[in-house]
């Protein structure tokens, strides 16, 4: 845990030491946040160390996760039944297509460096599946489309359906960023904006958290890159009603999740260090862009 407060600590730093880039349009509004994430196109290693090993990663290691996905495992097989390609029934874990989208987001941070045939050519492929998998509604969780349709949203606190969208809308943007193709992006902008209409602060929306974090440091990445103020409000949304059971569809739950206390009370790092990571890093961001000093 000590590291993890490290990495907050200098996230939190960075938020003042950084200077601001150029500001994005947020539907007419310019951009709050005070400073930018360096992308995968403005980065380069070229030491003896790290330099190869990001060609490992691209001729080696990716080509294995695709294997991984497509014959070790049925995660794309899942995607093809969903979209009604292949005939057959769902296999894995209900959260697996994340990880086909982890692959994707891997895949298209080494296409902002160097292009690769074969490579843009296989995620062109799956996102076909993931285009004709979708409902029409946006969703796309294929567990809960194949096995238990009647279990869809009944439980945030452990089904990972924020989690899995959470993931698409990272792998979109990287792919849309170092492709500028938008079919990804489209995908999960429907998804996103199907969770926005569910959930929210106003009236009329339901009020709940995620178990899993994930989806708040998501929703900040699609604000700022497509320039939509209200995905960075759902963000701001999840981490503000983290910990306040206060008309919540269910109770708090826990230390696991850092959902015992709300977030600007926590003065420790409790629980699963995944979901904290992935919490703080979207409070983090979200204090910059608010200018929540409450935060820092």
């Amino acid at each position: 845990m000590s590291r993890l407060l490290v990495r907050v600590a200098c996230a939190l730093v960075l938020c003042v030491l950084l200077p601001t880039a150029k500001a994005q349009d947020l539907n007419g509004e310019e951009s709050l946040r005070v400073f930018h994430e360096v992308s995968h196109a403005d980065a380069s290693f070229r030491d003896p160390f790290f330099a190869p090993r990001v060609e490992t990663n691209r001729v080696v290691s990716i080509p294995h996760n695709i294997r991984w996905c497509e014959t070790e495992t049925k995660r794309i097989d899942n995607f093809k039944i969903a979209a009604g390609a292949k005939k057959g029934a769902f296999d894995g874990f209900y959260f697996d297509d994340s990880d086909v989208y982890k692959v994707v987001e891997g895949i298209g941070s080494v296409l902002a460096k160097r292009r690769d045939a074969q490579l843009q050519e296989k995620v062109e492929e799956w996102i076909r599946y993931f285009a004709d998998a979708q409902q029409e509604d946006g969703y796309l969780v294929n567990y809960f489309k194949l096995v238990k349709p009647e279990e869809k949203w009944t439980n945030l606190a452990g089904n990972h359906e924020l989690y899995c969208a959470g993931h698409l809308a990272e792998a979109a943007i990287e792919w849309e960023r170092s492709t500028h193709d938008k079919r990804l992006s489209r995908i999960s902008r429907s998804f996103l904006d199907l969770i926005c209409e569910r959930y929210g602060a106003d009236a009329g929306r339901l009020k709940n958290v995620p178990g899993h974090e994930e989806i708040e440091l998501a929703l900040v990445k699609a604000g700022e890159f497509y320039g939509e103020r209200k995905y960075l409000d759902e963000a701001k949304f999840f981490v503000d009603l983290r910990g306040v059971p206060d008309g919540r569809e269910t109770g708090l739950y826990g230390e696991l999740a850092q959902d015992h206390k709300p977030i600007r009370e926590q003065t420790e790092i409790v629980g699963h260090a995944v979901r904290a990571g992935y919490l703080y890093s979207a409070a983090t961001d979200l204090a910059c862009i608010y200018r929540d000093v409450r935060c820092t």
